[in-house]
């Protein structure tokens, strides 16, 4: 799978009705449920993304920019299996250093992810009039760069 993150330029400027964001959120979970019996691993990965941004959220660490974002990747996933099609993007979450911004989006590695990962740009780009920058890939990481090991002194 291909990790895209979304930057919302935008931040926490936009505003969104709480009551219907959680109803909207708890429709789209039971939705999930239907669809238990068939997750298979990228599904699994991309409910624990959803749940973990929302744990973010209840943390109060959340932006309406950011929210949106999940929202419209979350919509284009259950648009996908409602039309009986595998879906190209698979889940998504807040990451970064807190309080908005950046959203990492899991998808294909191929051409329907990239379209995926496309409409939801241009989606959110109506609806908000901001143009997400997406920096798609992953790194190396430790691999690549070394890692330090902490040791804790008595």
């Amino acid at each position: 799978g291909n990790h895209s993150r979304t930057h919302d330029t935008a931040g926490q400027q936009h505003s969104s009705s709480s009551s219907s964001s959680s109803s909207s959120r708890n429709q789209q979970s039971l939705l999930e449920h239907q669809y238990a019996g068939l997750l298979g691993p990228l599904e699994t990965l991309g409910e624990l993304m959803f749940q973990s941004h929302a744990s973010y959220n209840a943390c109060g660490l959340g932006s309406d920019g950011t929210d949106r974002l999940i929202n419209i990747v979350r919509q284009h996933m259950l648009a996908a299996r409602q039309a009986g099609r595998a879906p190209a993007l698979y889940g998504a979450k807040i990451t970064g250093g807190g309080s908005g911004g950046t959203v990492c989006v899991l998808g294909l590695a191929d051409q329907a992810g990239q379209a995926a990962i496309d409409a939801v740009v241009q989606q959110y780009q109506r609806e908000t009039g901001y143009a997400p920058v997406v920096f798609a890939g992953s790194s190396m990481g430790s691999a690549c760069f070394g890692h330090l090991r902490l040791l804790r002194q008595p």
